[in-house]
């Protein structure tokens, strides 16, 4: 293609053709948005920076479509971005050294991907976000509750409120702990036994040993481990 044989004109998707993003598209003074989809050329769509980066149209999404008058069957088009509306929640902000990756307001909820030098790395979908900020502290949370948050820094890793949170318990060392009990008492059992005059409080502790060697057995999680 020769670029200086190229023209853009604004244009309106009419129809999506296949998951490549591949269209039916009018283009101003070119191909109406009256003209019947199947009798119309399809639109390539402009390849980007990144082959892994990519953004699905739909009908009726506002584009700029590319044509050569050298060649009129070569067709792209691109997205009709606008800074102020797609990422204007994140730059009235003002942020410093802004970076926006993905930002998305749609019916289905809003999405972001961005950096800051003042918040770091942001990842958003409505209420859930994933953040590694500028001291690189990780923070994974759902809605603005912090009991409902994984955070890791410098002193550790808290899951909820770290303002409240206590120390994690190691569960192998748990089980073993409860299991030196649970011998214990089975012990404590045999010698009430043994004399006449405490024997009639053994059947009582005898009658709850399996149900706590039960629970024991319960106690560790097959799904998630700490250290």
């Amino acid at each position: 293609m020769r670029l200086d044989c190229g023209e853009i004109r604004p244009g309106k998707v009419l129809e999506v053709l296949d998951e490549y993003g591949t269209i039916k598209g009018s283009c101003l003074g070119v191909f109406s948005e009256e003209d019947d989809p199947a009798l119309l050329p399809p639109i390539q769509q402009w390849p980007t920076q990144s082959g892994t980066c990519f953004n699905q149209p739909k009908v009726n999404d506002p584009i700029w479509v590319l044509f050569f008058t050298d060649n009129p069957q070569e067709l792209f088009y691109f997205f009709q971005a606008n800074t102020r509306n797609g990422s204007n929640h994140i730059l009235e902000n003002k942020p410093k050294d802004a970076q926006i990756l993905a930002s998305r307001d749609s019916d289905l909820g809003k999405a972001q991907l961005y950096y800051t030098t003042d918040d770091g790395w942001n990842m958003t979908k409505d209420e859930s976000k994933v953040q590694i900020d500028k001291d690189n502290n990780i923070e994974i949370g759902k809605s603005d509750l912090d009991e409902r948050t994984i955070k890791v820094d410098d002193d550790g890793v808290y899951l909820g409120d770290k303002e409240k949170s206590q120390p994690a318990v190691l569960g192998d060392n748990l089980k073993d702990c409860l299991t030196e009990i649970y011998n214990a008492l089975q012990a404590l059992s045999t010698g009430l036994k043994s004399n006449p005059y405490t024997a009639p409080a053994a059947p009582q502790l005898d009658a709850k040993l399996p149900s706590i060697y039960n629970k024991i057995n319960k106690i560790l999680s097959k799904s998630v481990n700490v250290s």
